[in-house]
């Protein structure tokens, strides 16, 4: 089977605010509820445990991957994570992102659904996938995936969708932007401009 290529331009254009709007190194970000390790009072790891670790190490390497734009090695990593855990919903995110990267947009979709069918408030996952739909065209499904995100009352990274909501309705970008710009002084995504929301 030929390797998965996707247009490089794309990826340039849209893939870092993909990256850089939510928390792409998805194993660090959020605490998800599961025991990735071994207590310091527990002997050993079980099985399931062991598999659990490998998962999320997996899943740690795909995302390095897929921060330095190789496509494909984050695919491949992000796969061994999904046959290690399938249930694993941040690799499904983050394979959504990759897929969107490579232009495989119904792969990209599947997965960016299949991951919230099991994590349904991950803010992180929401995030990327109002971005992933805003530059595809899909403005009003965008906000409704942002407007989820701002729900999560434990979500840390709000400036950003905020800023991205705004970028996906340029008539509003005026009153979302200045708060954002001052607390992600330094992002990509506030160099953008309101006219050019999908453009880097």
């Amino acid at each position: 089977m030929a390797p998965l290529r996707g247009d490089g331009r794309w990826f340039r254009a849209s893939g870092t605010a993909l990256i850089l709007g939510a928390c792409v190194v998805l194993v660090a970000c959020g605490h998800t509820g599961r025991q990735v390790a071994a207590s310091a009072d527990t002997p050993t790891v079980s099985a399931h445990g062991q598999q659990d670790v490998r998962a999320r190490l997996r899943l740690a390497l795909a995302s390095t991957h897929f921060a330095q734009a190789r496509l494909e090695a984050a695919l491949v990593e992000v796969e061994h994570a999904l046959a290690l855990d399938p249930h694993l919903a941040e690799a499904l995110g983050l394979r959504g992102l990759v897929y969107a990267g490579l232009q495989h947009h119904a792969l990209a979709e599947d997965s960016f659904n299949r991951a919230l069918a099991l994590a349904p408030d991950n803010a992180n996952i929401l995030h990327n996938q109002g971005w992933y739909l805003c530059q595809r065209g899909q403005h009003a499904a965008a906000q409704v995936a942002f407007d989820k995100a701002l729900t999560q009352p434990l979500y840390r990274d709000a400036p950003k969708t905020r800023l991205a909501k705004a970028m996906c309705q340029p008539d509003a970008a005026a009153e979302l932007i200045g708060p954002s710009r001052r607390s992600f002084p330094h992002a990509p995504e506030s160099r953008l401009r309101p006219s050019g929301a999908l453009d880097e």
